[in-house]
């Protein structure tokens, strides 16, 4: 049977993020789940403890979006392509080819999706956080601890970037 429009409607406001109160995502985000992923610094200690930490690239999204020719050079190297190599197929790739093996990722770009130069949409979570920002805030200051961690495992292994605390 067809759904009516109001019936479509209904749905839609209760499935969408702004219907949800901010205590929904907190508990959410406090999940195990949730949790676990959040825990990038235990996560690598973990890699680093079976695995020189010569063989371990960790990478800057932002350099992926910034500068995605050098941070390709930088992973194919670091996989074992000669320099030369290396340089030779970066550099062959068209700026078409690399906008498409940039992630469509939206990242902090003024809250413009770098793939599509469009504003996010209610539907997205930039989108939900920027008209939120008591709920952001209480998000950001749940997660501190994690990229607190994070930044002092970069900083331990030579990493000169940091994550946002």
């Amino acid at each position: 049977s067809e759904v009516s429009i109001s019936q479509q409607r209904r749905l839609h406001q209760q499935s969408s993020p702004s219907s949800q109160p901010d205590s929904y995502y907190i508990e959410r985000l406090r999940s195990e789940t949730h949790t676990s992923r959040s825990d990038y610094a235990t996560y690598l200690r973990n890699w680093y403890a079976e695995f020189p930490s010569d063989h371990i690239l960790v990478l800057d999204f932002r350099d992926i979006e910034k500068n995605p020719r050098d941070t390709l050079l930088k992973v194919v190297m670091h996989i074992g392509l000669d320099e030369k190599v290396a340089k030779s197929y970066v550099e062959k790739l068209s700026d078409e080819e690399m906008k498409q093996r940039v992630n469509a990722a939206n990242s902090d770009n003024n809250g413009i999706n770098s793939q599509t130069q469009q504003k996010p949409t209610a539907a997205t979570p930039h989108h939900s956080l920027v008209q939120r920002p008591r709920l952001r805030k209480q998000m950001e200051g749940y997660l501190r601890p994690y990229a607190t961690k994070f930044n002092t495992l970069l900083s331990e292994n030579g990493y000169s970037w940091k994550f946002n605390e």
